[in-house]
């Protein structure tokens, strides 16, 4: 689901923002970018805390807070 969502961020809603209006597009592109950076990030801070172990429960914590605010 989660590439399905990013493609159609990326593609048809893309297209239809910016055919609204060229202001539009390119604020839609970047909380498109926005988006894809936040959503990309929860899965690497759960492989370096749960997954690996390469961070401590308390690293993990901070980072899941972080990404949580953005």
């Amino acid at each position: 689901m989660y590439l399905y969502i990013i493609f159609t961020l990326v593609m048809p809603s893309r297209r239809a923002a910016i055919a609204r209006h060229a202001r539009v597009g390119r604020m839609f592109t970047a909380i498109t970018l926005y988006t894809i950076i936040v959503w990309s990030m929860y899965p690497i801070v759960w492989i370096l805390g749960s997954g690996t172990q390469g961070i401590s429960v308390n690293g993990e914590i901070i980072w899941f807070a972080v990404v949580c605010v953005s």
